[in-house]
């Protein structure tokens, strides 16, 4: 059977970017987060960029 392509990079960090706003957190805070974490990790799929952009958004003590 034929292996599904991977998504595009561009499109995971969309659809984290995406999930991040549902969450609530305004946009330009989760595009910026969502940047970071892929900065940090090019080839990251969706799941991975979502965990990483949260944890950057976490309150800091």
């Amino acid at each position: 059977a034929p292996v599904p392509a991977a998504p595009h990079p561009g499109q995971a960090m969309a659809d984290a970017l995406s999930a991040l706003t549902n969450l609530g957190y305004g946009p330009s805070e989760a595009a910026t987060a969502v940047a970071e974490a892929q900065a940090r990790e090019p080839a990251a799929p969706m799941p991975a960029l979502i965990r990483a952009a949260l944890r950057l958004l976490a309150p800091k003590d």
